[in-house]
């Protein structure tokens, strides 16, 4: 699998054997908002709050997760 930048601001995508996974692209930088479309569903991941390293993962605006960063 290959991680490949597809913008300055940080959004990606992932491959395997050149085809895409899935794509992360960030809606507000500066404020780390990014959408995602996985199995055509959107996936929205928002922050807890301006200077939290956590963050929601939601599907059809219900929270379905969250991700932790350091």
């Amino acid at each position: 699998m290959n991680l490949i930048s597809i913008s300055g601001n940080g959004s990606f995508k992932l491959t395997d054997e050149h085809k895409e996974v899935v794509k992360l692209k960030y809606t507000n930088w500066f404020l780390g908002k990014a959408e995602s479309f996985l199995d055509n569903q959107k996936i929205e991941i928002t922050p807890k709050g301006l200077f939290n390293s956590n963050a929601e993962i939601r599907k059809f605006g219900r929270k379905i997760g969250e991700i932790s960063m350091s």
